[in-house]
């Protein structure tokens, strides 16, 4: 195997970037691979530790194995428990090596980005290539360039997406999301941005950013926050507010916890279908000036949270696979 391929193995293995040069080489070594025995037989065996497996696998294998788990470059992120806890031992070379492959194959634009995903009822946690860490809630979107931490740490997020920042004088970190943007250099935030919803979130835990809001045809506004501040945007009246915020109630689902403030009940129906992937049909009429508040515990059943709510506000409900329908009492 050439040394440069190899020094380039290295690179992704310890989770560094690659510039789009040597990702290229890597396509091209892949490429040449397909009638290489040695090729052949590296990754497969690579391939198969990953696994746990003793079921011997060709390259060709390998990659129609991958094509068939990821739609490049979205790259689906399963629950945080059962995936990036063991990132180091499940992503060996072989997946990795693809993964890079398919993302400089996908687009022949001149920005590259890779889109990490998660669905309904899913939760994600992992680093980016500068070491910053993040953590996803469900139905959220993180975008990053093939560029990343060589002229920039652009982000771009759509979802509930927390932040600890790997700390870069020279290279602050961007998060773009709707008309708000975040940059900061070392520090811990929290980016909220749903298309059903209407308001967007982005409040500091630790450190200091500065946040650009955009309103449609006015000057762009930054607003500098302290720890404990939030920009509160709202995407219809087009206004802006900063506020302070609770941290414990604002992260709870970063720590597996399921958290409900005075929630109006549609609210209530939304973080619920994110949080166990499950779609509620109810009538938004009935529920009209409902409310309801609880901070429950890790891993709480949907069962058990059913039964807290049809104590606390009076309804009946009813399973049918993946949907839950509500009625009045």
């Amino acid at each position: 195997m050439p040394k440069h391929i190899k020094d380039n193995i290295a690179k992704i293995y310890s989770q560094q970037p690659l510039s789009v040069e040597e990702l290229h080489k890597l396509e091209k070594w892949l490429e040449s691979s397909d009638s290489d025995d040695l090729g052949n037989q590296w990754l497969g065996e690579m391939w198969n530790e990953a696994r746990d497996t003793d079921v011997e696998i060709s390259f060709e294998s390998i990659k129609k194995e991958i094509n068939q788990r990821i739609s490049p470059p979205v790259r689906r992120i399963r629950k945080l428990g059962h995936v990036f806890q063991r990132v180091a031992a499940i992503l060996l070379l072989p997946l990795l090596l693809i993964v890079a492959w398919l993302a400089y194959h996908q687009s022949s634009e001149e920005t590259q980005w890779v889109e990490v995903r998660t669905g309904k009822g899913e939760q994600a946690g992992f680093c980016l290539p500068d070491g910053s860490e993040v953590r996803m809630n469900a139905l959220s979107t993180l975008a990053y360039n093939l560029d990343y931490n060589e002229d920039n740490r652009d982000l771009k997020v759509m979802g509930e997406v927390f932040i600890k920042v790997h700390k870069n004088k020279e290279l602050p970190l961007v998060v773009k999301t709707g008309n708000l943007a975040v940059e900061a250099l070392g520090t811990e935030f929290y980016v909220k941005n749903y298309e059903d919803e209407e308001v967007i979130e982005a409040l500091l835990v630790e450190g200091r950013v500065g946040v650009d809001i955009a309103n449609p045809g006015e000057l762009v506004e930054r607003t500098i926050l302290n720890p404990g501040q939030g920009v509160y945007y709202n995407k219809v009246l087009h206004q802006a507010d900063v506020r302070n915020f609770n941290t414990d109630m604002a992260l709870a689902w970063s720590e597996g916890r399921l958290v409900f403030n005075d929630d109006e009940f549609g609210q209530v129906v939304k973080k619920i279908e994110r949080w166990y992937g499950i779609t509620v049909r109810y009538n938004p009429e009935d529920f009209k000036g409902e409310s309801f508040s609880v901070n429950l515990k890790k891993e709480e059943t949907l069962y058990n949270l059913l039964e807290i709510l049809t104590e606390a506000i009076g309804f009946n409900y009813r399973m049918i696979e993946d949907t839950v329908i509500i009625t009045k009492e």
